[in-house]
């Protein structure tokens, strides 16, 4: 086996017959083009040797370039993880690949006879886990940032006990709005502290590598650059690959840590091959300042585009506001308060969002009432109301500030739902190849989402067509007596109501069986109806 460092979380494994590019980000920057890599990356996509299979791990933008994908060949097969929703293979049949191939949760596939593949999903995020005759590696790019440590290391302990690795790939950096982009009138200064946040992603690297026992372990994924004028600042409170040696050496354990940069090679028999010049980690800021200076008209550019949005953004913005609220009523409700939206550029302006009102909903200027302000450039937020994913993106672009007022900390994460919506989408027929049309998984939008929602829901009215709609539960159906003896050996038993039992053609009753995992690994998930161990993940993606 042979891995090839490319840059950030760019991979090139070759097995004994098999070549795999991973989450290809080559050219340029990504994440709303304000990432750049660092160090800089010399490869070039015209000159990558024949692939086989791509990998996407995830949808941000540093994982999921769609520059870069747009100059790889279209023969290639994507793997891609089977996750809850639809939106990845969605891109990639805009952007012209037929052969996707989704990987289900721990099971593991033979890619050919010398080459194995086992993909686990975390939340919108995977691993990939990849075998030969010689050696095995593991990538986790972000995998192991946020979430639960009960949830995700007893996965990582699962892939250990199936395969001994000989090197793995962990994340070592933070990525997010918080708390660079942030001001909270009630949160102390020492959880506002960016440094916080770094020294607990270093200790999920350190975690990871020790649950995960790999021969080697390579940080990577976390170094990138922030040269817009307005982030620069940001790239002062930032961990290095030097760090994360550093923090797995001083826990003693047998791993063995070391930095891989663009052009380096790991072979399984010659071990590590250096190619590009070490790095001075302590001149981070003087790189970061020449880079800056290297592609300032670039970047200058860049900015001028991100204020300049389409001429009608404000009836773009009050019309998918406005279909997101009435589609789910609930985050009105919930929400209840005042938000302004301060966009900058052309079109822009002040434009609050009153959800204390039961019409009317908006208005231009600042009344001085709203609990949470949003700057964002009026070309990026028409971006985020196109793209469901593209709110979270954002956040990791440091493109966007916050400013949250006192005891209203809980708003701030059911406003993200507003720009885009929290249905899956559904990919069209000719992404998935094979598919015949009208037969998606999930129901189009309007009234039929509605309904299917509400029949999803535990406390829903006749539960026909159930199996198909509620593809992470096992559903039995029986009559009186089996529900009776069944609901003992259950976790959760659902009793339709009179008026279901009149509509029914004969009696019966429906036991769901929940799955044994989690359900932040299962195929979907539906609001009410999740699993113990991943209850506030899902809660919160379905709030």
């Amino acid at each position: 086996m042979r891995v090839t460092m490319l840059g950030h979380g760019t991979l090139l494994c070759e097995t004994e017959d098999v070549r795999i590019l991973m989450d290809p980000w080559i050219l340029g920057p990504a994440n709303f083009r304000s990432w750049w890599h660092l160090p800089d990356v010399p490869a070039d996509v015209t000159q990558l040797p024949p692939l086989d299979y791509v990998y996407i791990s995830h949808l941000h933008g540093d994982h999921f370039h769609e520059p870069t994908l747009e100059k790889l060949s279209r023969d290639v097969t994507v793997l891609v993880p089977k996750l809850y929703h639809d939106r990845l293979v969605t891109k990639l049949g805009r952007l012209g690949y037929r052969k996707i191939l989704e990987l289900s949760h721990a099971r593991e596939v033979a890619l050919t006879a010398a080459t194995r593949v086992t993909c686990m999903q975390m939340g919108n995020d995977s691993v990939l886990a990849l075998a030969d005759s010689s050696a095995a590696m593991l990538n986790a790019n972000d995998a192991l940032q946020g979430g639960h440590a009960d949830v995700k290391l007893p996965l990582l302990q699962l892939l250990r006990a199936r395969y001994a690795f000989d090197i793995a790939f962990l994340s070592f950096g933070t990525a997010g709005a918080f708390p660079k982009c942030y001001q909270i009138e009630d949160m102390s200064p020492k959880r506002m502290d960016p440094w916080s946040k770094e020294r607990a992603m270093l200790r999920n690297f350190v975690n990871g590598a020790v649950t995960i026992g790999a021969r080697h372990t390579v940080p990577f994924a976390g170094g990138f650059a922030l040269l817009a004028d307005r982030l620069m600042w940001m790239n002062e409170a930032k961990t290095t690959p030097a760090d994360a040696r550093e923090a797995l050496r001083a826990s003693r354990r047998t791993t063995e840590g070391f930095e891989m940069n663009p052009g380096d090679v790991w072979d399984s028999r010659e071990g590590l091959t250096v190619r590009h010049a070490p790095v001075d980690w302590s001149r981070r800021l003087d790189l970061i300042r020449t880079m800056r200076d290297t592609h300032a008209a670039e970047v200058e550019r860049i900015d001028r585009e991100d204020r300049h949005g389409p001429a009608d953004l404000p009836e773009l913005f009050q019309r998918r506001l406005s279909q997101n609220l009435h589609r789910f009523p609930l985050l009105r409700r919930r929400l209840g308060c005042s938000l302004l939206f301060d966009v900058e550029g052309e079109p822009g302006g002040q434009w609050e969002v009153d959800l204390r009102r039961p019409s009317g909903w908006f208005r231009s200027g600042d009344s001085g009432e709203w609990v949470l302000r949003v700057r964002i450039p009026s070309r990026l937020l028409a971006e985020v109301l196109a793209d469901p994913d593209g709110w979270e993106t954002l956040g990791i672009a440091y493109k966007l500030d916050l400013h949250i007022r006192k005891g209203a900390r809980a708003k701030e994460g059911l406003s993200r739902s507003l720009p885009g919506s929290s249905a899956p989408s559904s990919p069209p027929p000719e992404a998935r190849p094979g598919a015949r049309p009208g037969r998606s998984r999930w129901p189009r939008r309007g009234n039929g989402a509605r309904r299917w929602w509400r029949k999803a829901g535990a406390r829903s009215r006749g539960y026909r067509g159930a199996r198909r709609r509620l593809p992470h539960a096992s559903i039995r159906r029986s009559s009186r007596s089996s529900s009776r003896s069944s609901a003992r050996s259950t976790s959760s038993s659902i009793v339709p109501s009179a008026r279901s039992r009149r509509r029914a053609s004969r009696s019966a009753s429906i036991t769901v069986r929940w799955i044994s995992r989690c359900s932040m690994a299962s195929r979907s998930s539906s609001p009410g109806l999740v699993c113990s161990r991943c209850r506030s993940t899902c809660s919160e993606r379905w709030a």
